[in-house]
């Protein structure tokens, strides 16, 4: 019941007008005070003032975005083709890591969230040997306003879809403003249902349009690999058998009050997907002391004018391939035209369609170095 009230729309919204008209009558007494004080002493006025408040954060691009999404995916492609040739002598989740780090400034990783009981988190981490080396401040750099960090993966769904069922005890479904459902679970019937729509738009032989390798089970992964290595690790002999523990999960001990901790660093996600930014379905809603720094962003990618190799970078597949191309379908064939048309616009495309929506994470405000992601739910 507690699930079903959680993701109830209109409870969230009641709840959201409740925390509004709060901010309003909180506002009310400061800005009586503030008039008072104006009227009294022009030059108490002057001590009195608030801290002008921050810059909105700037409009989004769409077009920018999409040409950043596109210099991204070529420079994947690049090293992917790289790291495959014979004479190449480092490995491709090594060389997705430094490429994303030198390409996009920062790293992802995958770790416990600093909100108790929120399960894993979204961590941003940024090395201090960036570019900006010139620069003399100790302040750790930060990744400005407006930066896509992280897309949303999962199957798409347009309203009046079937999407009951999955939806069942399913908190990673997310609605878009015009009624557009991204569903970002990697298990269970969710998971069944992206692969079967990657599977029929993915046919051997033909070019990739999706990425699937999003589909990881965090949860299991951290659980089964990660603590059981970090309790191996913490016994005075290690045991031979934990070597074949990737390298992507690092431990650091740190010595508090003579006792040995174990802090885990997290999943770099770049050793591991395809697009190390698909793990937008993993940022946590932010709270009263952990605020939200990103948002979500509705991203609609051309397919005839987005270029087809690098479309497997892709994380998100309608669930209908064929759900706007019906009627295109019959006036072909109703004015005599070539019915072999159709199947050449369905393979230059995303299940034939001329757009596929994308969902991607924006920051609201600069991010620290090693930072956990913080977004809104419901907006």
């Amino acid at each position: 019941m507690r699930d079903f009230i959680h993701r109830l729309y209109p409870y969230q919204a009641f709840k959201l007008m409740l925390q509004r008209v709060q901010r309003q009558h909180q506002r009310l007494p400061s800005a009586t005070a503030a008039t008072t004080t104006t009227t009294h002493s022009p030059l108490s006025n002057s001590s009195s003032t608030h801290p002008p408040p921050p810059p909105p954060p700037p409009p989004f691009n769409p077009i920018q975005a999409r040409s950043h999404l596109v210099s991204y995916f070529t420079a994947l492609k690049q090293a992917a083709t790289a790291a495959a040739s014979p004479s190449s002598t480092q490995s491709l989740p090594a060389t997705r890591t430094q490429l994303t780090q030198s390409h996009l400034g920062f790293n992802l990783s995958i770790r416990p969230s600093q909100i108790p009981n929120s399960g894993l988190g979204v961590f941003l981490h940024r090395h201090d040997h960036h570019p900006t080396s010139t620069s003399t401040s100790t302040k750790p750099p930060t990744i400005p306003t407006g930066t896509i960090v992280a897309l949303y993966p999962g199957t798409l769904y347009h309203p009046g879809e079937a999407i009951f069922f999955n939806s069942l005890q399913n908190r990673y479904i997310l609605k878009c403003e015009d009624g557009i459902f991204v569903d970002g679970k990697p298990t269970g019937l969710s998971g069944s249902i992206f692969r079967s729509a990657n599977g029929r738009d993915n046919f051997p032989g033909c070019v990739p349009t999706a990425d699937i390798t999003w589909m990881v089970n965090w949860s299991k992964l951290w659980s089964s690999t990660l603590l059981p290595s970090a309790s191996s690790s913490s016994s005075s002999s290690p045991s031979p058998s934990r070597s074949s523990v990737p390298s992507d999960k690092t431990t650091v001990t740190s010595d508090n009050n003579n006792n040995n901790r174990e802090e885990l660093q997290g999943i770099d996600t770049s050793t591991l997907l395809k697009n190390p930014l698909a793990v937008g379905q993993i940022v946590n809603n932010g709270t009263a002391q952990y605020p939200p720094n990103v948002r979500y962003q509705e991203l609609d990618i051309q397919t005839r004018s987005f270029p087809l190799d690098l479309q497997e970078f892709l994380p998100n597949i309608w669930y209908s391939g064929d759900w706007h191309s019906y009627d295109h379908d019959y006036e072909l064939e109703d004015n005599g035209g070539d019915p072999c048309s159709r199947d050449m616009e369905r393979i230059t495309g995303s299940g034939g369609l001329d757009r596929l929506r994308t969902v991607v994470l924006v920051t609201t405000r600069p991010i620290e170095k090693d930072e956990e992601l913080y977004s809104t739910y419901i907006e």
